[in-house]
């Protein structure tokens, strides 16, 4: 695994019209992620999803290249009292964070895009400090759960052998850990290091200079230039 340094972060997001790409999160809270859908003349057409959310749900809708929106039937999610989402739509899919459409199962997702596996068949999630990370599979809803020492546990990648997560609670905690979902063995990857993204097996970490004006985030654990 790689450690580049991570010293600001800028994003910019340029939609285009491919099965299974997706966007990264977004500042604002918002996800969406380009579809491809059939048109009339049998050439595809793009549109986009996105999500709307209030205290008893999630609801889904898609923005077609004219403008027009619509309301996804399939995209319901129902805010449940343990504060997890739970889907309309059969076979049941639960999570904590609905706005990720998986356009390889075509079904709207409880997580976010960092929880969702390679080719989409499978998504993970765990509630903070609870001691079991559930892994999904979105065709049947059967989960699959792999103890972990209790914490607030955040996952951050979903790779082919396993998932990264590190610790976030008012802020992100040193340290990177990997489930091997194969043996489910736990390991911590670094100890001294702040991770807060993965991505195909490149931890980006907080890196500052000394020398700078710097004042205390929280966010980062650490000081940050001004």
């Amino acid at each position: 695994m790689k450690f580049p340094a991570l010293c600001a972060a800028l994003g910019l997001m340029l939609a285009g019209c491919s099965i299974g790409s997706a966007s990264p999160y977004h500042p604002s809270g918002a996800r969406a992620t380009p579809g491809v859908a059939p048109a009339d003349a049998g050439r595809p057409s793009c549109r986009v999803p996105f999500v709307s959310s209030d205290s008893t749900g999630v609801t889904a809708y898609w923005m077609a290249q004219d403008g027009t929106v619509s309301e996804d039937p399939a995209g319901h999610f129902g805010r449940r009292s343990d504060d997890l989402y739970q889907s309309a739509t059969t076979p049941v899919l639960v999570g904590p964070d609905p706005f990720y459409y998986d356009a390889a199962q075509r079904r709207w997702l409880p997580v976010g895009p960092q929880s969702v596996s390679p080719d989409g068949s499978q998504y993970a999630y765990v509630k903070p400090f609870t001691t079991t990370v559930q892994v999904v599979t979105v065709a049947t809803g059967q989960e699959s759960g792999y103890l972990v020492p209790r914490g607030p546990w955040h996952i951050l990648d979903f790779t082919a052998e396993g998932l990264y997560l590190n610790q976030e609670w008012e802020g992100v905690g040193t340290g990177l850990w990997k489930l091997d979902l194969r043996t489910s063995g736990f390991r911590k990857v670094l100890s001294d290091r702040t991770v807060t993204f993965v991505t195909t097996e490149t931890a980006w970490v907080w890196d500052v200079d000394p020398s700078a004006p710097a004042s205390f985030s929280a966010f980062a654990g650490a000081s940050l230039p001004q």
